[in-house]
């Protein structure tokens, strides 16, 4: 659906973050070559291969304590 339906880079790098995790915790070798595609291609529309500054300001940006409804 991500590929489909949404193009804000906002999206996309919340499916990174989504797809990574998901990486960790599936243990099927299927699942895991599927998710390395879905990574790729996340970090391909965030263009993070050609700026490995952003990636790592984007990673400290997402583990950062938000202030949202959900964190109450």
């Amino acid at each position: 659906m991500l590929k489909t339906r949404y193009t804000a880079p906002g999206f996309w790098n919340a499916g990174l973050g989504l797809f990574e995790l998901a990486y960790l915790l599936v243990s099927e070798p299927s699942e895991k070559e599927h998710l390395k595609a879905c990574i790729a291609q996340a970090r391909e529309h965030l263009h993070l291969e050609d700026n490995p500054l952003l990636q790592a300001s984007q990673l400290a940006d997402n583990q950062a304590p938000r202030g949202d409804f959900l964190s109450k």
